[in-house]
Parts: C-alpha cells; structure tokens; sequence
C-alpha cells in the first residue's frame, strides 16, 4: 500500500449530472444524460503553500511518530482532484472508470466536494479558505494487498497522519489571530 496525505487542488462530485427529455428520431420522448459537473478549486496559493511544507521533512517525522509506522511505507504527499460521490465505493472497475473520466483525479471520497462547494457558495462576503487534506488508508477496491497487522491500524494511521500534517501546517505557516 502507498500510503499518502491527498492534497485537493480541486473537487467535482461524480454524481452531477442533468436528466432532461427530448424527442428522438422517432418522435418518441426519451431521456438524455448530460454532464455537468462543475470542478471546484481550493486557492492556488494555499494549495502551493502546503505542497511547499510537505517537501521538508515533516512527512518523516509525522510518521515516526506512530507507533506502528514501521508496517507503512514512507509517507508521501499527492496533490490534485478528488473526486467525490454519495456511496462508500468497493470497485476497482469503477474506480478505474471515474479516474480516466475526471483527468488528475488522486483519490475519492464521500466528503470533500460538499465542503468546497459550502465554502465557495458561502453566503457571506469573505469567502474562506478552504483545503482537504487526506490521508490514504484504502483505495476502496479489491486489489489492495495489506497485511492483518495494516489492516488493524490502517485507518488509526491515516487519521493520524492527515491530522498531524494539518496541524504541523497550522502551527508553522498559518497567521495567529487575537
């Protein structure tokens, strides 16, 4: 298993598309699928400023910080799409089609693309900044080969991992306010 912290650089909810009826050829009516997807950017100058962190050394010592970091591979930073649907995915078949239909794609989820369109559709005048940072702890598909020690701490792990990147970031690179 590669285990990663996923950096979105962008959403898009693999779910949207638009169902509208029109006449065939045969002046039958028949519904048409359309995609309609709309990708969501997190700011580019926070995305750079977090790649920029992942680059020092603190990838390595957030891992040696788990007890049981030794089952894991060296953890690394990925940054592009994540795409996002309403159910938990266990295909790799369909895992393999949605990445080759959204070009970039680093990883799915169920959570991100809510948070990216609530923050760029905020109501209120300033919009926030907005980042997903995730750890890996599966690829949601059968061809994952993990040992049962991984598999007992793989999810401890990710969390573990995607929390201490964001809070190492936090206390290095964001402004404190009063």
């Amino acid at each position: 298993m590669k285990e990663a912290v996923m950096i979105a650089s962008s959403s898009v909810d693999y779910h949207q598309v638009v169902y509208k009826m029109q006449r065939g050829a045969d002046g039958e009516l028949e519904q048409v699928e359309s995609d309609r997807k709309m990708e969501i950017f997190a700011d580019p100058t926070l995305v750079r400023s977090i790649e920029a962190f992942a680059q020092k050394d603190i990838l390595t010592a957030i891992q040696a910080g788990y007890p049981h970091a030794n089952l894991f591979e060296p953890l690394r930073a990925i940054t592009g799409k994540i795409i996002t649907g309403g159910a938990l995915m266990r295909s790799d078949e369909l895992f393999e089609k949605l990445t080759n239909e959204n070009a970039g794609t680093i990883g799915l989820d169920m959570e991100t693309y809510g948070v990216y369109y609530a923050a760029e559709h905020t109501v209120f005048e300033e919009k926030p900044l907005f980042i997903s940072l995730k750890s890996v702890s599966d690829f949601g598909g059968k061809g994952t080969e993990i040992t049962k020690e991984q598999k007992a701490v793989k999810t401890k792990y990710a969390t573990y991992t995607s929390a201490q990147f964001f809070y190492r970031y936090s206390l290095a690179c964001l402004p404190l306010t009063t």
